[in-house]
Parts: structure tokens; C-alpha cells; sequence
């Protein structure tokens, strides 16, 4: 009985290396390093992107231009579709790509899943930022 008891605590004391989630995944936040420090400045190519990719592409790409808006490259983004270009660099508050995707009842995106809270907060610090395109040449 006293070897099974100490089997069981030194297999209990082992670290675990199964993954564990710490927050969402790379496909939902983006993968750079503002998913996990709020202090780091945020990248368009590893941090929004991803996030666009996920929520918006499927209306707003090269051959589906939902408001005539292309969110495909990060120039076409800034272009605008309809209506003025959806970013204001340095202000969120006034950027209509931030503003369609709050609320209670967000109008974007109109198909699948809502924006998490953490990820409407990386398009905002991004924004706050300055929008920077950081894509490779």
C-alpha cells in the first residue's frame, strides 16, 4: 500500500505536457506577440490579418466586394470601399472597422461568428497605434 500511495505522488508531482489553452487560438486572435502581451506593439501581418482573414475575407475579398470593400491586402484595406477608408489611424473610436464590430448587436460580421473581445482589442490597439503595414515586401 505505502509503494502504491508514493507511485501515485510522484506521478501526480510530474510537470504535465499535455497543450493547455491559455487564450484563443492563433486563427482566432492572431499569433504574434499582442495575443499574449497587451503591452506589445501589434503587427498588421501576424496579429490583424489573421483576425481579417477569419471574419471579414468571405464578403470582402477580390471577387466578392461586399461595399465595395476589399480587405484582401493591407492597400486596399486603407483604400476604402464605399463609404471612407474603414481605418483611422490613431483612433479607434472613429474608425468604421471597429465601429461595425461593437455593440450588443454588431452589423459585422453578417455571416458566422461575432469578434471576441479580444479580438476587437488588438484591431483597436493596432488602430491606436497608427494601422501600420508591416507586411513583408
Amino acid at each position: 500500500m505505502k509503494l502504491v500511495l508514493t507511485a501515485l505522488f510522484a506521478v501526480a508531482a510530474l510537470p504535465s505536457f499535455a497543450p493547455q489553452r491559455v487564450g484563443a487560438s492563433e486563427g482566432e486572435t492572431g499569433g504574434g506577440a499582442a495575443a499574449q502581451d497587451k503591452d506589445a506593439p501589434v503587427s498588421y501581418t501576424k496579429d490583424v490579418l489573421p483576425i481579417l482573414k477569419a471574419s471579414c475575407f468571405e464578403c470582402h475579398n477580390p471577387k466578392k466586394l461586399k461595399g465595395k470593400l476589399d480587405m484582401s491586402t493591407y492597400a486596399l484595406l486603407m483604400k476604402g470601399g464605399k463609404q471612407k477608408s474603414p481605418i483611422v489611424p490613431g483612433d479607434p473610436d472613429k474608425s468604421i472597422l471597429i465601429q461595425s464590430v461593437i455593440g450588443p448587436e454588431p452589423e459585422m460580421p453578417e455571416k458566422g461568428d461575432k469578434l471576441k473581445p479580444e479580438q476587437i482589442a488588438i484591431l483597436s490597439r493596432w488602430i491606436k497605434q497608427g494601422a501600420k503595414d508591416d507586411t513583408p515586401k
